[in-house]
């Protein structure tokens, strides 16, 4: 593995690319980043799921390995897991790895939030893998908003997972009853 190359970013929004230069600014000024774009990653793996680009990712692993990547920082929580068990012969990791071990590791209760339904269960399949610390059950929630709004929630008992999904927006179909409707 080339220790003194840059290290490589696969993301799926050009959005990143000034979030992860900052990061790299505060910490590890010299750092080489690489960054690598393809929207068309998180498009096709929300339509068809994450392993529908496998080879797709496999392609960018590759590309950054021929670049001369010491590493690649999947940013994407989508496809995280798909960047990680390619086989790019460098280590590959997906940017929701250090937080779920952190959460785990912080108490018994695991709130995943996600902008993006493609990127929940992912996560969630994530923090379940993590181990918990001994004698420590944990649970996960699973969370899923579209952005601000009501967000509706379904409690569970430990050890399980539940979904907060954004109730369906309603349209503005005007009624006949003289009474208001009740969700």
């Amino acid at each position: 593995m080339n220790r003194s190359g840059p290290l490589a970013l696969l993301h799926t929004s050009p959005l990143h690319i000034p979030v992860f230069d900052a990061l790299r600014d505060e910490d590890h000024q010299g750092l080489e980043l690489r960054h690598m774009v393809d929207e068309e990653l998180l498009a096709r793996a929300r339509r068809e799921g994450p392993a529908a680009v496998a080879g797709e990712v496999r392609a960018a692993l590759d590309r950054a390995v021929a670049d001369g990547a010491r590493a690649v920082l999947c940013t994407c929580s989508t496809i995280g897991a798909v960047a990680e068990e390619a086989g790019a012969g460098i280590p590959v990791l997906r940017v929701d790895r250090p937080m779920a071990a952190a959460a785990v590791a912080t108490g018994p209760r695991v709130v995943v939030v996600a902008t993006s339904e493609s990127t929940l269960e992912p996560t969630v399949a994530l923090v379940g893998r993590r181990p918990a610390p001994p004698g420590a059950p944990y649970r996960s929630v699973r969370c899923w908003s579209t952005g601000p709004g009501r967000v509706s929630r379904r409690a569970t008992p430990t050890g399980t997972s539940a979904a907060w999904r954004r109730p369906p927006t309603r349209s503005p179909t005007p009624t006949r009853s003289s009474s208001p409707r009740r969700p």
